[in-house]
């Protein structure tokens, strides 16, 4: 099958428009390539009032999440660890 210029140009266009119009994924803490969606829980004070929610995260910030521990890392107020079960 053999495609002319003039549709091989439209085909550029369509999937130029296609792209562009696609959200990009990225980390919830900066604006990274996310690495994995993980389960996490965040509070601000207290924290056993914590708020449970799956994001998803870079490599950068899941380390460092991953190193504090039950403590959790404090980011943009809110302290975030890795799980909604500790």
């Amino acid at each position: 099958m053999k495609f002319g210029k003039d549709s091989l140009r439209q085909l550029v266009k369509i999937l130029v428009q296609v792209v562009n119009f696609m959200p990009l994924s990225k980390c919830e803490l900066c604006s990274s390539q996310p690495l994995r969606e993980v389960a996490i829980s965040r509070w601000i004070n207290d924290p056993s009032d914590v708020e449970r929610l799956t994001i998803e995260i870079c490599a950068k910030h899941y380390q460092r999440l991953n190193k504090s521990g039950t403590k959790g890392v404090k980011q943009r107020g809110y302290y975030y660890r890795i799980g909604f079960w500790s």
